[in-house]
């Protein structure tokens, strides 16, 4: 399943980035996009870092 974190300009405000490979754990929600399931990630892990994208709502944190 692709996975969505975040626009890349928030990403950007935690000085970390995500490449194809990388090993992540990501928690989040399954939904339906079109005919696709996708993930939208509420956190995303890799090493000992957590980025934080989603409150416990589903809300994204950079539309606040």
């Amino acid at each position: 399943n692709d996975v969505y974190l975040a626009p890349v300009s928030f990403l950007k405000l935690f000085d970390v980035e995500f490449a194809k490979g990388d090993q992540v754990q990501v928690n989040g929600s399954r939904v339906k996009c079109g005919n696709d399931t996708v993930i939208l990630a509420k956190e995303v892990r890799r090493g000992e870092t957590t980025v934080y994208l989603r409150d416990e709502s589903g809300k994204p944190f950079w539309t606040r």
